[in-house]
Order: structure tokens, then C-alpha cells, then sequence
């Protein structure tokens, strides 16, 4: 019969429970036992990228400006075309400072 006991990699001490954390760091990855007091940091750092995670899922996420107005109509070019043709255009304006003779 074979008894497996997770200790500390710190320590070392049989008489402490030890959790097993998996650290990632780019493409690396590597496993480590810890008891309660040497993995204080790794729980704080767990903690923390929980809460920001909490807080961004519950941040309102406002439209972008281009959601907020009209929608956007999406044509060719020759709809496009075709369309200015049969649109009257509105008359020309005078040029400022031109008088009727």
C-alpha cells in the first residue's frame, strides 16, 4: 500500500495541509505545494484577479457611438449611383454677398 502526502515545498511539514497551485508565466507552466502561511501571497494575487474579474463582468458596458445613432446602411456602389440619379438634388444657394440684378 502506498500513501501519498502533498507537503509544503517550502517547509516541509507533514503536520500542515497543502494545496497544490499551478503558476503560468508566458508558455511556461510549473506546479508547487503550499500550506496556508507559504501560500498567503499565492492567495492574495488569486483574490485579487478574482475581484477585478467581478468588477469588470459588472461594469455597464455603454454602446459604442457608432451603436448609438443611426443604423448604418450598407450598399454597393452601383445602388449607390443609381440612387443619387433618381434623388433631386435641393437648389443651388447663392454665394454670400451676391445680389439679385
Amino acid at each position: 500500500m502506498r500513501i501519498y502526502l502533498d507537503v509544503c515545498d517550502v517547509c516541509h511539514d507533514p503536520g500542515r495541509l497543502a494545496k497544490i497551485y499551478t503558476v503560468s508565466v508566458d508558455d511556461r507552466s510549473g506546479e508547487t505545494c503550499r500550506c496556508e502561511e507559504h501560500g498567503s501571497e499565492l492567495e492574495f494575487i488569486i483574490s485579487q484577479a478574482e475581484s477585478e474579474s467581478k468588477e469588470e463582468e459588472s461594469a455597464p458596458v455603454r454602446p459604442t457611438r457608432a451603436a448609438r445613432g443611426r443604423p448604418l446602411k450598407v450598399t454597393t456602389i452601383e445602388a449607390f449611383e443609381a440612387e443619387k440619379k433618381t434623388t433631386k438634388s435641393p437648389p443651388a444657394r447663392k454665394a454670400r454677398g451676391s445680389r439679385a440684378r
